[in-house]
Order: C-alpha cells, then sequence, then structure tokens
C-alpha cells in the first residue's frame, strides 16, 4: 500500500509560526500504525503551492490525502466538505501575490467535495473530547486552493483517492500541551481514514487507541 499522504502548510502574513506545520512535522514520531504516512510541508504561495500538491499525487500514488492547515479564528478543528473554485483574499501569499475573484480552473465545476469519511472522523474527536465540526467549505485562500487542486488532479487522473482538508486551530507559540492534542488529534482522524480503506488497519488502529488508553 503506498499509504497515507498529509500535507501542511510553512508561516505566512507574518507570522512566526503555522500549527500546521508543527502538527505535520511531530506526525511520524506519533503515528505507530500501518499504513506507511507520507508528510510534506507546502509552501504558502498559489502556484507553488499547486504545483507541488499535483507532483505529489503523481510521485507518491497515495491511498488517502489529508490536508492541514490553520484557521485563526477558530476555537475548534473544522473539517471540510467542500472546495470552492475561488481564490478571493485580501491577504498576500509568501510570494506576495494577492488574488480577489479569481477561478482556480476556468474551465471546471464550481466546487469538489471532500471524499473524507467526516462524520466518522466527527464522531472519533467527539469521543475523545476535542472540540471539532464540519464546515461548509475551506475559505477562499491557499487552504481552499490547495484542497481544490488536490481533487482536481485526483478526478483528472481518475484516481479513487479519498481526499479532503482540516482546518486546525492556532496556538499559542508556547502552547506545548496543544500541540500535542492537536497531534493526536489529527492521528485520530488519520486512523478513521486508515481502517475506512483497510479493515485490518483498523483493527491495529483499535489496538493502538486502548494503549493509550491504558496509560
Amino acid at each position: 500500500m503506498a499509504g497515507l499522504l498529509v500535507t501542511g502548510f510553512d508561516a505566512f502574513a507574518g507570522l512566526g509560526r503555522n500549527v500546521s506545520e508543527e502538527v505535520v512535522r511531530a506526525l511520524p514520531k506519533a503515528w505507530h500504525a500501518p499504513p506507511h504516512l507520507r508528510t510534506e510541508v507546502l509552501p504558502t504561495v498559489y502556484d507553488a503551492a499547486g504545483a507541488r500538491v499535483r507532483a505529489l499525487l503523481a510521485d507518491v500514488e497515495p491511498d488517502a490525502v489529508v490536508m492541514l492547515g490553520v484557521a485563526r479564528s477558530r476555537n475548534a478543528i473544522e473539517l471540510e466538505r467542500v472546495a470552492l473554485n475561488l481564490d478571493d483574499s485580501e491577504t498576500a501569499d509568501n510570494a506576495r501575490e494577492v488574488r480577489a475573484g479569481t477561478p482556480i480552473d476556468a474551465n471546471g465545476p464550481v466546487g469538489y467535495w471532500s471524499t473524507l469519511p467526516l462524520a466518522a472522523m466527527r464522531e472519533r474527536l467527539d469521543s475523545l473530547g476535542v472540540p471539532v465540526s464540519i464546515s461548509n467549505h475551506a475559505g477562499t485562500f491557499l487552504c481552499n486552493h490547495v484542497f481544490f487542486a488536490a481533487r482536481a488532479e485526483i478526478e483528472r487522473r481518475r484516481l479513487s483517492v479519498p481526499c479532503g482538508f482540516v482546518h486546525l486551530p492556532d496556538l499559542a507559540a508556547d502552547d506545548a500541551g496543544g500541540l500535542r492534542t492537536l497531534t493526536s488529534a489529527v492521528v485520530a482522524c488519520l486512523e478513521v481514514v486508515a481502517a475506512s480503506l483497510w479493515p485490518r488497519a483498523g483493527e491495529v488502529c483499535e489496538a493502538a487507541v486502548n494503549r493509550r488508553g491504558d496509560r
């Protein structure tokens, strides 16, 4: 099995950090179950990020894609339903580009649905006491851009690859406990995705959950 591809973003808009990058960098040590995990920190640049996502899909050939980003205005993990065919944000990317009312693909659909098991992911996070909700779309900045780019490439290549986006709330720079909680929450989401694809992986993930509960 090729495994799971998980992406985050580097810092942007003058910020010194991006919690999605920190979670992505923490995941390899936190992931103790099959399948293989491939992680990548994307540049917060429209064209470069879209190109990198398309290249990863071709090179890695993942079985599922879970994309992470930070939403500074939110206080819960948000599982995104839809990627919009729209770049429209007053915030400049890291190449200082601002896009307003620009279709990502002039010939593409209005949007793409997430194909991750969102209801099951929310149920798992609820069971862990992690604040979570399902959001109707991923905004109109880089998070949405790469979500749309990934889904569009999957459709273009006619792949059966579940793909979706998860927004993480921001944390204070010194909130190590919060980072551990977010990392564990993302691990739980990945376990749900793995279990939906490979029942045997689900059994191993369940055993890992039980071991964590015994500590």
